[in-house]
């Protein structure tokens, strides 16, 4: 696995250029309470004899507190590599349930079209996680079905994915893509 990465800050009110502060989550003062920080990494993915890189982002969410303790503690720096002892890996869980209300499904870079399995949007999501945790990357293929059917329309749910497939955070991975 190539090493980790911190992301410059992308919002234009940041700490440190790093810490990402979310004006949308106030305190009782009016002032913001939280943010994240941005962690990137390149890790070759082999499937069979073909080799690809792939781009993962994720963020380290917290208290703007806590998260100035985590980058004076890790001495992290814009565009710079973790230290070892920050002891972190990044990992890929997609699923054909939404992560949060509002997330997109993943998009095809070149025709722009939704990707779905048995006809529901995949969507991805990259953890930040221990080294040592047991959590897996889990990629489910696209198979170009249409989008839009509800699940009770579907062949099966997600409910009997995870029974035939094992539960997600599960070290089965469905499909390599």
């Amino acid at each position: 696995m190539g090493k980790i990465r911190v992301q410059p800050a992308i919002t234009e009110d940041n700490i440190a250029g790093i810490i990402n502060v979310n004006q949308r989550l106030l305190d009782e003062e009016n002032q913001p309470k939280f943010g994240s920080i941005g962690l990137r990494q390149e890790v070759l993915l082999f499937r069979g004899n073909f080799v690809t890189v792939e781009k993962r982002v994720g963020y380290l969410n917290g208290t703007l507190s806590d998260l100035e303790r985590v980058v004076d503690e890790y001495n992290l720096r814009p565009d710079e590599g973790v230290p070892d002892s920050f002891n972190k890996k990044l990992v890929i869980q997609e699923s054909l349930e939404k992560s949060w209300e509002t997330q997109n499904p993943k998009i095809n870079p070149t025709t722009g079209e939704v990707l779905t399995y048995m006809g529901h949007p995949i969507y991805r999501r990259c953890l930040v996680v221990d080294k040592d945790s047991p959590e897996e990357d889990v990629y489910i293929i696209a198979d170009n079905t249409v989008a839009g059917r509800s699940l009770h329309q579907n062949e099966l749910s997600q409910n009997e994915i995870d029974q035939q497939f094992g539960p997600r955070g599960a070290k089965t991975v469905l499909n390599s893509l």
